[in-house]
């Protein structure tokens, strides 16, 4: 398949074929949010023990990214994004099924009183959520990309990941 058309169709390279796609593109925002000098990170079931990632969904048709961002986090999470704070990193392609991923960083409003906002995990879309000390973020390419957090163990995403990105640059390198 080579681009066509500015970029907006695939077609065949085949001459006999010349089959031409128009491939959809399904933009998906992942955020690190922040509260003071702590993050919200979360873990699926399906993934390898101890892996905990930045928040991450789809956004739904008439939605801006920034009203994506501020939904999904308390759809998955219960926690309240301040949307004022909601700031664009970064992007990168994601194959599965035929996403753009999109990065932000954004700070959880402050709903508890000065303490880390309370969680409410959507068990439909995660098995766990919790606040993570930038410290212990901070030290997970010394322990070989896991720390401890509260004494549990975890580790975030590759380098290869836009989550690692995020998260690293916020935890002050990276």
């Amino acid at each position: 398949m080579i681009p066509v058309d500015v970029g907006s169709a695939r077609k065949c390279s085949s001459e006999s074929c010349g089959r031409k796609i128009f491939p959809r593109i399904d933009p998906a925002i992942i955020v690190n949010v922040s509260f003071g000098d702590y993050c919200l990170l979360g873990r699926k079931a399906t993934w390898p023990r101890a892996m905990y990632s930045c928040l991450a969904g789809f956004a739904e048709v008439g939605e801006t990214l920034e009203e994506t961002v501020v939904r999904e986090m308390f759809e998955e999470s219960g926690v309240r994004i301040k949307p004022s704070s909601i700031r664009y990193v970064e992007t990168q392609p994601w194959p599965f099924p035929q996403s753009l991923m999109i990065g932000f960083h954004a700070e959880a409003e402050d709903t508890n009183n000065g303490a880390l906002p309370l969680i409410s995990v959507d068990n439909d879309e995660l098995e766990d959520a919790k606040w993570f000390r930038k410290e212990d973020v901070a030290k997970l390419r010394q322990k070989g990309q896991v720390a401890t957090n509260k004494c549990i163990d975890f580790r975030i995403p590759g380098r290869f990941a836009i989550a690692w990105r995020l998260i690293t640059r916020w935890a002050g390198r990276g």
